[in-house]
């Protein structure tokens, strides 16, 4: 039920355009009988969750509990990949979780990162995709939403991340707004 796509050679840039519309095997299958590309899979029926930090990945792994799960490594973390409880999801970071779904897709084994890491599934790694276990989801759709109070007195805060070597980008699928780090930004 996965959803290949062709990704550029070390790289996490699908090829292509639209690539996640109109899906179709034999469209896809073209790319991986005539050249060596990455392999992608379109995100949106699943999602994938991953640590941006090792704090995040301690705390990811906590609330997962041993779950058995498609899971793999890249280069900075562990992806786990289970079936997608919010139909509106598309990416949301939530204290250095990152779960990313509709409108996006991930890199996966066998294929070469940018700085030349080959991703590879873990050992333990299972190809039935679960549902996303109910303490994650929970912290999900209690986090998703952050609380903001508005108060018109105290007038507009800097942003921290801004400080940080974080930069304001668009994404350039849905159009939204993103603070990715400056080093993060030069490698996607």
């Amino acid at each position: 039920g996965l959803k290949p796509i062709a990704v550029y050679k070390n790289s996490k840039q699908p090829v292509g355009i639209e690539w996640n519309k109109n899906w179709s095997i034999d469209r896809w299958r073209s790319y991986f009988e005539t050249e060596k590309y990455n392999m992608g899979i379109i995100l949106g029926d699943i999602v994938d969750v991953e640590g941006d930090n090792p704090d995040a990945c301690d705390r990811l792994e906590r609330m997962i509990n041993g779950v058995k799960r498609p899971k793999f490594i890249s280069s900075k973390s562990v992806h786990n990949l289970f079936l997608n409880p919010d139909p509106n999801l598309t990416r949301v970071v939530i204290d250095g979780i990152e779960f990313r779904g509709h409108l996006h897709q991930s890199v996966v084994p066998p294929s070469f990162h940018s700085d030349g890491c080959r991703y590879r599934f873990l050992k333990d790694s299972v190809w039935t995709i679960p549902a996303m276990p109910e303490e994650l989801k929970n912290y999900y759709f209690n986090n998703r939403i952050k609380k903001t109070t508005n108060n018109p007195s105290r007038g507009p805060k800097p942003n921290k991340r801004l400080k940080r070597g974080f930069k304001k980008t668009i994404c350039n699928v849905c159009s939204g707004n993103y603070y990715i780090h400056k080093k993060r930004l030069i490698l996607e």
